[in-house]
């Protein structure tokens, strides 16, 4: 990978993983909660206003869904955390942040 690159010459990759999984069961559980509100908004629609409160309701399920859902599974799934740098007491964890 291209940030290895950033390796001092005495550092060496240990572990190359990424934060538990358990990081995305409030994104999962958001989106079927948010899945089942959608269902029932789209029932509890007049059919009056079915054509445009539908296509809003969709819309507005859509953004939500973006915001908290797909964000942090995107964060999780793109930060990699590798345990580098041996020192006297053992090596430290770091955060990896992309080259610019």
């Amino acid at each position: 990978m291209g940030w290895r690159r950033h390796l001092g010459d005495d550092e060496t990759v240990i572990a190359d993983l990424r934060a538990h999984p358990k990081a995305l069961v409030v994104p999962v559980v958001f989106l079927f909660a948010l899945a089942a509100a959608c269902g029932v908004a789209l029932a509890m629609v007049p059919a009056a206003v079915e054509p445009w409160a539908g296509w809003l309701i969709a819309v507005i399920t859509a953004g939500l869904a973006i915001a908290f859902v797909q964000r942090p599974v995107l964060a999780w799934a793109t930060t990699p955390l590798w345990l580098h740098r041996p020192t006297a007491r053992g090596a430290r964890w770091a955060v990896a942040t992309p080259p610019q």
